[in-house]
C-alpha cells in the first residue's frame, strides 16, 4: 500500500496521539498506586471521618431546589459518628479425625498497616439519622412541606416520623 504524503502525516499524528494517550494512562495508574501506598502506609487515618455538617449543607441545598421552597435550613440529629468494619485475614482449616469425622478450626486476624500498625479499614458505614429538623420558606404549603419531608426521609433512608418540616422567614 502506498501512502501519499498528507496520509503519511496523519497517520504520524495518530500514532503519536495513541502513544501519548497511553503513557498518561500508564503515568496514571502508577500514581494512583503510589498514593495508595502512601495512604496504607498512614495507616486506616487517610480516609475522611464522617461529616454530618456537608451531608446537612448538600440535603438543604437538594431540598431549596424543590419548586415553592425557598430558603432551607437542615438540622440533622446522629445516633452516633458510624461504624468502621476492619479487614481480617481469615484462615479456616479442615482435618479428618477417627470414625471419618472432619475437625474445622478458623483463625481470624485483625489486618493492619503503617508504621504503628494502625487497622486496614473495609468500609465506613454513616451512622443513622435519629432527627432531622427542615425550616423552609415555603413549609406553609402544605404540598411543599409533603415534598421536603418525603425528599429528606427518602435522601436519609429513615421514616418520615422523624422528620419535622415547618415554615420559616
Amino acid at each position: 500500500m502506498h501512502l501519499i504524503g498528507e496520509d503519511k502525516k496523519k497517520l504520524l499524528l495518530l500514532a503519536s496521539l495513541i502513544l501519548v494517550v497511553i503513557f498518561l494512562l500508564m503515568t496514571g495508574s502508577v500514581m494512583s498506586r503510589e498514593e495508595k501506598s502512601a495512604a496504607t502506609e498512614n495507616g486506616a487515618g487517610a480516609e475522611k471521618g464522617f461529616d454530618g455538617e456537608s451531608i446537612e449543607r448538600a440535603l438543604g441545598k437538594v431540598l431549596a431546589e424543590i419548586d415553592g421552597a425557598g430558603s432551607v435550613s437542615v438540622l440533622i440529629s446522629w445516633n452516633d459518628d458510624g461504624e468502621e468494619l476492619y479487614a481480617y485475614n481469615e484462615e479456616t482449616v479442615s482435618r479428618g479425625g477417627e470414625k471419618g469425622e472432619t475437625e474445622m478450626t478458623s483463625r481470624s486476624e485483625l489486618v493492619s498497616a503503617g508504621k504503628e500498625d494502625h487497622p486496614v479499614v473495609k468500609k465506613k458505614l454513616r451512622p443513622e439519622a435519629d432527627g432531622v429538623l427542615i425550616v423552609a420558606e415555603g413549609a406553609d404549603d402544605e404540598q411543599v412541606r409533603f415534598r421536603l419531608l418525603t425528599a429528606a426521609a427518602t435522601y436519609l433512608d429513615i421514616g418520615t416520623n422523624r422528620v419535622e418540616v415547618t415554615a420559616g422567614r
